[in-house]
């Protein structure tokens, strides 16, 4: 006897097998590949330590080394900004010292012109100078004197005396005879000046020589007598004679001690002097002034 079955008659039918849905199936992959990436995430995980936070203070020590040197480049400019200042503060006071320009001489001195044959030239002098002969009256070439006022000079010996400085400017046929005794030397090594406004036959640079004049102190470094000896320098100490020194002109200045207002003959004595008195003294200064305003023909 058949037994009824809901699933047919007979034992042909077989109970159909129990089959998952698609979308089930698809889910239940998409779960497990989620899990096996989630396992391998965390075996990496364990394998590989974890990245150390990145540390600040290198960039801190690096704005800080900017910093620094920017607070130090602001102030070495400084510095030197400063320095400069200085340098040529002093190298103008040492101009104004050493070498008075034309510019704050021009208004108290006075312009001379000589029209001899060899005393052809032209120079300025402080107007508080005297000067003989007259300017544009010397066809003869005769020596041109020009004498300071009687002023206070700082002798070898760092004492205050009266006394003048007399410029003369000769012909180059002219005698040197304070050389002739054959006893003069050099107080002080030649130094070169310059001409302010040389001609084109005039050697802009020549040499400027301190002779010691017997029988003037003997005192180291003293001298007498500043004399332009041309392109011919002498050392310190030097033997200086006539024939030591070919110039033409013979532009010389020496130095005097006055007893006397006249300061003229036994009123008048040489006086020794140093290279700082020649630098610093007033009438000094004015005497180099004289010497590089010379133009000479």
């Amino acid at each position: 006897m058949d037994h009824y079955t809901p699933y047919g008659s007979g034992n042909d039918q077989q109970a159909p097998s129990e089959e998952l849905p698609d979308d089930l199936d698809m889910n239940l992959d998409q779960g497990s590949q989620q899990d096996e990436k989630q396992a391998r995430l965390d075996y990496v995980k364990s394998v590989v330590p974890p990245p150390k936070p990145k540390q600040k203070w290198p960039i801190i020590v690096l704005v800080v080394v900017v910093v620094l040197l920017l607070a130090g480049g602001g102030y070495f400019f400084f510095k030197q900004h400063k320095a400069n200042k200085t340098t040529k503060q002093h190298k103008t006071t040492m101009s104004q010292v050493v070498v008075p320009s034309s510019t704050s001489t021009s208004s108290s001195t006075t312009h001379y012109v000589s029209n001899g044959n060899d005393l052809n030239l032209d120079f300025d002098y402080p107007s508080t100078w005297s000067v003989t002969p007259a300017s544009n009256d010397n066809p003869n070439d005769t020596t041109i004197t020009l004498s300071s006022p009687l002023v206070k000079i700082t002798n070898d010996s760092n004492t205050s005396v009266t006394g003048k400085v007399v410029v003369t400017i000769r012909p180059g046929t002219a005698q040197l005879s304070e050389l002739s005794s054959g006893e003069s030397t050099t107080g002080q090594a030649s130094v070169q000046i310059a001409y302010a406004k040389p001609t084109s036959d005039q050697y802009q640079y020549p040499y400027l020589t301190f002779i010691h004049l017997p029988p003037g102190n003997d005192a180291d470094s003293a001298f007498e007598e500043a004399l332009i000896s041309g392109n011919t320098p002498f050392a310190k100490g030097q033997s200086i004679t006539e024939s030591s020194v070919s110039v033409d002109p013979i532009i010389a200045a020496s130095f005097y001690s006055c007893t006397t207002d006249a300061c003229t003959g036994s009123g008048a004595t040489p006086l020794s002097i140093t290279n700082d008195t020649w630098q610093n003294d007033a009438v000094f200064q004015q005497t180099l002034a004289i010497f590089e305003s010379m133009q000479l023909n």
